[in-house]
């Protein structure tokens, strides 16, 4: 009578199966576990759905949430508090969420086949790559109309392959290990070593103190100056 019965004033009585599944007949709520956590006097299941143990799905786990959000909701100050694995015998795991840093840690190599990591729009820290202790080493400024990288530490480009040697055709641009098309804006001293090449001149340097010697060489003719431009006297 009372499994059948609509009535919601009905009090329904406790069901236990075999001292592992319990029902809560008050609430409804069921648990899957030993008799001796769930019972009529000493425990009830808080949720709708308890499991004391591990639980294996053979299908998808569908979140569908009318009212509102669906969430995962983990256990809080835990350094462990959720792990993907692999079940393997040496299983890997492959990310964690710890809440007791507030972090979610990633254990195996991220292969993005999107092609594209969205950073939040339009704010200074758009995006940033920090050290341990959150000092940001790259960061990406995504402020609308502003937007750029912004770099904290040394850049070293560890190419050790001359593709330039003393090439200056369009090669030489496409292969170098630094290549910028919208301008270069220098702060401090420059070091180089090697050649410099400029248009139509080879500046060949060579940086050691002392003594510190630049060679310069036209590659190409100069330009032309117009008889009706006066030339400035040397």
């Amino acid at each position: 009578m009372t499994a059948t019965d609509v009535n919601t004033t009905v009090t329904r009585p406790n069901f236990s199966v075999v001292g592992r599944l319990f029902v809560h007949g008050p609430s409804g709520n069921v648990a899957v576990g030993d008799i001796s956590t769930y019972n009529d006097t000493s425990g009830a299941p808080a949720q709708k759905l308890e499991v004391d143990g591990s639980a294996m799905v053979r299908g998808d786990v569908v979140f569908h949430n009318s009212n509102g959000e669906s969430s995962i909701v983990v256990l809080d100050s835990n350094a462990n508090a959720l792990a993907v694995k692999d079940a393997g015998a040496s299983p890997i795991t492959y990310w964690k969420i710890n809440s007791d840093s507030q972090r979610l840690e990633t254990h195996a190599p991220i292969h993005i086949l999107d092609t594209r990591i969205e950073a939040k729009d339009n704010d200074a820290t758009g995006l940033q790559f920090t050290a341990e202790a959150g000092n940001p080493i790259v960061t990406l400024d995504t402020t609308d109309s502003a937007e750029n990288v912004k770099v904290a530490y040394p850049i070293n480009a560890q190419d050790a392959t001359d593709s330039c040697a003393t090439s200056v055709d369009g090669t030489c641009s496409a292969l170098a290990s630094v290549v910028t098309t919208g301008g270069l804006t220098v702060g401090k001293k420059t070091f180089m070593t090697g050649a410099w090449n400029l248009p139509g001149t080879l500046l060949e340097c060579v940086w050691f103190f002392p003594p510190k010697k630049c060679v310069s060489r036209r590659l190409f003719p100069p330009p032309r100056v117009s008889s009706s431009t006066p030339r400035r006297s040397r």
